[in-house]
């Protein structure tokens, strides 16, 4: 904010600055309010002209005027209070660190207290009781021992235990009004079912340069069908996913998640069960929101899983569509979390997904009389790929393969995110394994010798003169037939095990053979030897890309 006429931006106009070094004041000057050592205590509790003598002792004169400087400290004594009142009590309070964090910030001493509420709002959803008591009051909902949520609540007033009750009255009096209207909100949504809402989706523009919600529904609709195909769902679940899809967004007109956005999708499931739709249909109405966040659950149900991607790749490809890029700094539509989202559900789920496949599919769902697409659709797609690949990049540092293990697997032509995830992880565990460095040895000095040569890659066995280019060969052949197999079979662990058999054939290759023989033909094919060595891995990784 900016304050009279100054240029200065800063959240609360600046009454006062202390700034001291040891006793001596630091002439500083910030909208044009000079520091001193004057400084103040609580609003109503301490004194309005404090003197700080010195630095040193600053934490404690505030201290003794009921401002605790230090935050850390502050959050421990706000918690304490907190579960020191639950606990007389007998009821409980679950960890919220967000909330506490808010709480912390917005206090300078304090002290918790209980307030009570009417049982009659314990019939609503738990969700609409929370939401309101927490995300516009800062209050901790209390529950009883086994997690049931109770007509209590815990609220931290910036202050000491003086008249609590009539703090205590206060706070009621303003959650009371907060649930009343959410009781409201929840009465008014039951008196009609939520396909109800469709019609005024089209009223509702998802992007100006994307149509309307109405049309997306009907996109992810029919993309969520397409997955629910290509995933082999019975007949039940295809049905489930479809009618979600329709149900999915019909929640955003009611009055209770126009007032609290957060809970989109959460009334959907509830609305859905009041008017019978089959629990399938409304979980997955809340699921396709998942996840929300970094660390948040998955979908659990089929159509739940079906929907969130739908509806993500749905966005992604518009946006990318209209050539809407997020860019290192701005990400306005979450383009980035989107993908992630997508990513994760296919790897957590190990679906055996194509991404290209899907990309491809929702671009053709868009209909060009309704919105102009700036980029074609081989554009779009090899785009998004290219963007998902430094997804699944990110997914497989953080559980723990290594760069270059990365960088190999997904040097390979990328399309199902599953794979590539097993891929990695699967490599990473064989680099452990024994032997593995003398193999990667090998495959690298084969590799080098391929990188200026030009070979068909066919072996001719007639010009194999040495006996450990003939064993190789052999070994080769060998491997080839037997990776072919655990790589249809998704065992890549096995594959690579297989492959590192090669190790003492490559070995005794390079130690008896000259591969760049003078008589061409032999050298070719030699190369040609090599070049079907370094390709036994082409299908998991570029081993040539391991670093030792």
């Amino acid at each position: 904010m900016r304050w009279g006429y100054e240029e200065m931006r800063f959240a609360r106009p600046i009454r006062w600055i202390v700034s001291l070094f040891g006793e001596e004041i630091l002439p500083l000057e910030l909208a044009k309010v000079k520091a001193g050592r004057v400084s103040r205590g609580h609003r109503f509790l301490g004194s309005q002209q404090l003197e700080i003598k010195n630095a040193a002792v600053y934490e404690e004169t505030l201290a003794k005027e009921y401002v605790i400087v230090d935050q850390n400290k502050r959050k421990v004594l706000a918690w304490q209070s907190i579960q020191e009142v639950a606990a007389k009590a007998g009821m409980t309070v679950k960890e919220d660190k967000e909330l506490l964090d808010e709480v912390t910030y917005l206090l300078e001493y304090p002290t918790a207290l209980m307030g009570n509420f009417s049982e009659n709002y314990l019939d609503m959803p738990e969700e609409l009781i929370v939401t309101p008591m927490r995300e516009h009051q800062r209050y901790f909902p209390v529950f009883d021992k086994a997690g049931k949520l109770l007509n209590h609540f815990i609220a931290v007033r910036n202050g000491n235990s003086d008249h609590l009750a009539t703090v205590q009255a206060g706070n009621e009096k303003v959650l009371q009004a907060r649930l009343a209207d959410a009781a409201f909100f929840w009465q008014e949504d039951c008196q009609k079912p939520l396909e109800e809402n469709l019609p005024r989706l089209e009223n509702i523009v998802f992007h100006e340069k994307l149509g309307t919600l109405a049309a997306k529904v009907q996109r992810v609709a029919k993309l969520a069908a397409i997955i629910a195909a290509k995933l082999a769902y019975s007949k039940a679940d295809q049905k489930a996913t479809v009618r979600a899809a329709q149900l999915m967004k019909c929640d955003l007109v009611s009055h209770a998640v126009y007032e609290f956005t957060e809970l989109q999708g959460t009334m959907g499931k509830y609305y859905a069960q009041v008017y019978n739709e089959e629990e399938q249909v409304a979980l997955a109405i809340e699921e396709h929101y998942q996840p929300r966040f970094a660390g948040d659950v998955l979908p659990e149900t089929k159509a739940g899983q079906a929907l969130a991607m739908a509806d993500r790749i749905d966005s992604l490809v518009g946006f990318f569509g209209q050539e809407m890029f997020p860019t290192g700094s701005q990400d306005p539509y979450a383009m980035r979390r989107q993908a992630m989202g997508v990513a994760q559900i296919i790897i957590k789920k190990q679906l055996d997904l194509s991404i290209s496949e899907l990309f491809a599919a929702a671009y053709d769902l868009y209909d060009p009389k309704l919105v102009k697409m700036v980029s074609n659709k081989a554009d779009t797609v090899t785009n998004l790929v290219n963007f998902f690949k430094q997804r699944i990049d990110n997914i497989m540092t953080e559980e723990g393969a290594e760069y270059d293990v990365v960088n190999s697997v997904l040097s390979k032509p990328f399309d199902k995110p599953v794979e590539s995830h097993q891929k990695a992880m699967a490599l990473q565990v064989f680099r452990s394994e024994a032997g593995f460095a003398e193999l990667i040895a090998g495959f690298t000095r084969a590799a080098n010798l391929l990188k200026n040569a030009n070979t068909d890659g066919m072996v001719k066995e007639a010009l194999l003169n040495e006996s450990s280019e003939k064993a190789l060969y052999e070994g080769v052949v060998a491997v080839e037939a037997k990776t072919a197999v655990l790589l249809a079979e998704h065992d890549y662990l096995a594959a690579l095990q297989t492959i590192g058999t090669l190790r003492p054939l490559i070995d005794d290759f390079f130690n008896q053979v000259m591969v760049m023989a003078e008589d061409e033909a032999v050298r070719n094919n030699r190369l040609a030897l090599l070049a079907k060595v370094v390709g036994v891995t082409d299908k998991i990784g570029d081993l040539a890309k391991i670093v030792m």
